[in-house]
């Protein structure tokens, strides 16, 4: 082979070798590249990541803070509600025990006698229409009994009104001992008085009442002033439905048998459109 084509293979041979190592070392620094840009990839992402969890744990503290700032803000309000809320219910419960005092106050005032505490006109009326409608249902019949005081007003002029209103007090008091707890007594105004009999089918159990009373009335009384003062009764008697078919005129009918009582010289009952009877005076003591 002559020298010349020798020389030309080898320069070949060199430059393919040159290639070929330019080749290798272009691939090497692209899969170095590479590498590196992986390398830089993961890191970023890594860091990436890091951020994301920081920002999770910063956010999660950040919202559980929150959230014991708003338990606790919670709870204090609904201790002081509580704390409201009680008082109102104690301010409810003061409020409803006063408006009951006032109502009962009311009542009394509207429906009692200021100083007796027995039913005034007002209630008689009404328990005596109460009285009419079971009576008329129930085919049965009660007495009422119009009472007014013998001399009284001997009393009340001579010893002053405290003592006529003490012995107002005590007159009450004795005659409601006499009764049966179904009936009523009441104040009609003055020192009259207004007693209804229940369920009183006979005469004589309303005459038997009315002589009581008259006797136990005439027993002295001894008031707080130290005087002792003799009194008596005298009272008129209708019934339902004989002699009226309601309050007005039953208490009209015995008010009028009173008065025929009273002409009789006091001390007696008298039955509605009937002559006056004078009652037997047993030996009684307060």
């Amino acid at each position: 082979m002559p020298t010349s084509t020798k020389k030309i293979l080898n320069a070949a041979a060199s430059i393919v070798a040159i290639i070929e190592t330019a080749r290798d070392a272009a691939a090497n620094v692209v899969i170095t590249n590479a590498n590196a840009a992986a390398d830089i990839v993961m890191a970023n992402a890594k860091a990436a990541a890091d951020v994301v969890i920081l920002n999770a744990n910063a956010a999660a503290a950040e919202v559980a803070e929150i959230n014991e700032r708003v338990a606790a803000e919670v709870a204090e309000i609904n201790t002081k509600a509580s704390v409201e809320i009680s008082a109102l219910v104690q301010s409810l419960s003061v409020a409803n025990e006063n408006y009951r005092k006032a109502e009962r106050k009311i009542k009394r005032i509207a429906f009692c006698d200021a100083l007796t505490g027995l039913p005034n006109r007002r209630k008689l009326l009404d328990y005596m229409n109460d009285s009419i409608k079971l009576s008329h249902r129930e085919s049965k019949k009660f007495a009422a009994l119009m009472l007014d005081l013998d001399k009284f007003k001997i009393v009340n002029d001579t010893l002053g009104h405290e003592a006529g209103d003490d012995l107002l007090k005590q007159v009450s008091t004795r005659i409601r001992a006499r009764l049966r707890a179904s009936d009523m007594l009441a104040r009609y105004g003055g020192d009259e008085f207004v007693i209804v009999l229940a369920n009183c089918p006979d005469n004589k159990d309303a005459e038997k009442v009315a002589a009581e009373i008259i006797a136990y009335l005439t027993v002295p009384f001894e008031l707080s002033c130290g005087n002792i003062v003799q009194i008596g009764a005298s009272i008129g008697i209708s019934f339902y439905p004989v002699n009226g078919i309601t309050p007005e005129k039953l208490i009209k009918a015995a008010d009028v048998a009173l008065y025929q009582a009273k002409d009789k010289g006091r001390g007696c009952f008298c039955y509605a459109n009937q002559a006056p009877v004078q009652p037997k005076s047993p030996n009684v003591t307060k």
